[in-house]
């Protein structure tokens, strides 16, 4: 649905580091810039950076991508590793909405008006890239996969952590392992083996 009949006048437009402005209701394939996606990434922090250090979206997408591509069926990895990669792509426009931020701002409205533009951008990037649209099997890997990185990053990075502040009774025992992750980028920063990773993902579509 075109938004600019019942938004004329309003000015929702937003300038990337490349230049491009863009406008955040209505983005087109012709305004997604890669490398405005992983500068963005580099630069945004998870937890409205409310941790016991910075935790960028390039490292937990890189966290994601990761357990994506260990779960996927032979023959897939690359496509699983692509989409838990490219799952929080549209935060480089649209910032890192927090769950609790989103859930009251969706309370006071009525309408989960980010989840909206969530979906409008994710389709119009995937169209950008060349990735096929995921598949409900990719949906919902993708949807665990960042659950359990989540979980993770919150008994890692947050300050005091209990898993009743996530709903949970207690930390599962098999809570995916970060530091074993990172084992292999430790030499150099997250933030260059996300673009290194992601450049070399995309480049095979």
């Amino acid at each position: 649905m075109d938004l600019h009949h019942e938004t004329a006048g309003t000015v929702f437009n937003k300038k990337m580091i490349s230049g491009r402005l863009v406008d955040i209701l209505n983005p087109t394939t012709d305004d997604i810039i890669f490398s405005d996606i992983i500068h963005a990434l580099c630069g945004i922090t998870r937890y409205d950076n409310h941790t016991t250090r910075p935790v960028m979206l390039s490292e937990h997408s890189l966290y994601v991508g990761h357990l994506m591509r260990s779960i996927a069926p032979v023959g897939e990895r690359e496509e699983y590793q692509r989409h838990g990669l490219a799952h929080d792509f549209h935060e480089y426009a649209l910032g890192d909405q927090t769950t609790p931020v989103n859930k009251a701002v969706t309370h006071l409205a009525g309408i989960d008006g980010f989840g909206m533009l969530k979906a409008r951008w994710d389709s119009v990037i995937f169209e950008a890239l060349g990735m096929t649209p995921p598949t409900d099997a990719i949906i919902e890997a993708v949807k665990w996969c960042d659950r359990q990185v989540f979980i993770a990053e919150y008994q890692a990075y947050i300050y005091d952590p209990k898993p009743t502040d996530i709903g949970l009774e207690e930390w599962p025992d098999d809570i995916v392992d970060l530091d074993k992750m990172r084992d292999s980028w430790l030499h150099i920063s997250p933030h260059r083996e996300f673009a290194r990773i992601a450049v070399k993902c995309f480049a095979n579509i």
